[in-house]
């Protein structure tokens, strides 16, 4: 499967390498043994010093993870590709002074369409650059109903009658995903990290537990669930890539915005509170920002908010644009990124 250039590739066991390289490494290191990722740069630079020289102003985590992502795909055949495809990204990162970069790491959720939809959004709007985080999901993390008892008296004290216990079962504990997440951000040098599980969100707050949300946020963390989004997109008639987009979209905007929270009276605005999981159905519908929602957020955001909820709401899936594309023909997306390509090359070159 072709990648999207947008497609961060976490690998835990290459980071453990690269980090003991440094701590062995010689003040001068002898010809040959330079890091992967300084090789990688340097064969970058032979093809494109423009290109190298943006690279080495990003953050440095992030400029080596886009390096080491796009020659981790296998596709990218020949390597003289490999600087197009990281040009693409890099036109994304340059189109404001300061982009916030968000990773969006499914959890075993399986949103099939995601790349599609964030290829969408990062074109529709220039405050935020989205990617598609391929990692491992860290094992154990989620607490079955056959031991949610051990761990509530463990963690909290306490003991839950069975309904409680059956209620927890299809919920994923965002105080035990945190700790991971928040590594995986910093070493792949993104601003935000979202993880999409497949089961309700749920976390610890002082003695109490609280379970059977849509999504929740701590710092640059936050994770979300696509427990019966797909019922529930189908229901409003909504691809369901886009609908967890837009659960995604407010949780980042609120986590971001001070003023901004959702509120308990649902009116199909993005950010309605849906204590009522089914009511998620007529936001998903409507997905709209209401007026004084979105007064609420910042005015360097706003309009990138609005632009994105505009781009969900004409998105369609992948799957129905197959039929219609002309494969003699270049695609509008392709057309996109290359006159994209051609400005940041003219602005390169000033």
């Amino acid at each position: 499967m072709k990648l999207s250039p947008f497609t961060l590739i976490y690998r835990p066991e290459e980071e453990a390498s690269e980090r003991a390289k440094r701590r062995v490494d010689l003040a001068t290191p002898a010809a040959g043994d330079a890091s992967d990722a300084h090789q990688r740069l340097q064969e970058v630079r032979q093809r494109d010093p423009g290109l190298a020289e943006v690279l080495e102003s990003l953050n440095p985590k992030l400029s080596r993870t886009l390096i080491a992502s796009t020659y981790a795909q296998k596709l990218v055949q020949p390597r003289e590709q490999v600087a197009a495809k990281l040009r693409r990204v890099v036109t994304d990162l340059q189109r404001s002074e300061k982009v916030v970069t968000v990773a969006i790491w499914d959890l075993d959720a399986q949103v099939g369409g995601l790349s599609a939809v964030i290829d969408t959004i990062n074109k529709a709007q220039s405050a935020f650059t989205f990617f598609d985080l391929r990692a491992p999901v860290p094992a154990g993390l989620v607490i079955h109903a056959d031991l949610f008892s051990q761990w509530a008296r463990k963690r909290l004290g306490k003991r839950f009658s069975k309904t409680g216990q059956q209620d927890f079962q299809h919920n994923f504990m965002f105080s035990d995903f945190y700790p991971h997440a928040h590594i995986v951000r910093q070493q792949i040098g993104v601003d935000y990290l979202v993880g999409i599980t497949p089961y309700m969100v749920a976390w610890e707050e002082g003695d109490d537990v609280h379970w059977d949300y849509f999504s929740t946020a701590e710092k640059r963390v936050i994770l979300v669930s696509a427990y019966h989004m797909r019922e529930y997109a189908a229901q409003a008639n909504r691809p369901f890539e886009a609908a967890m987009a837009g659960v995604i979209i407010s949780q980042l905007l609120v986590i971001m915005n001070k003023r901004l929270s959702f509120h308990e009276e649902n009116r199909g605005c993005l950010f309605d509170f849906n204590d009522d999981r089914d009511s998620i159905v007529e936001s998903l519908r409507k997905g709209i920002i209401e007026e004084h929602c979105l007064s609420l957020i910042d005015e360097k955001y706003r309009d990138a908010a609005q632009k994105v909820v505009n781009a969900l709401k004409s998105y369609s899936s992948k799957e129905e644009k197959v039929e219609e594309e002309d494969p003699g023909k270049p695609q509008e997306d392709d057309q996109y990124w290359l006159d994209q390509l051609t400005k940041l090359s003219s602005s390169v070159g000033n």
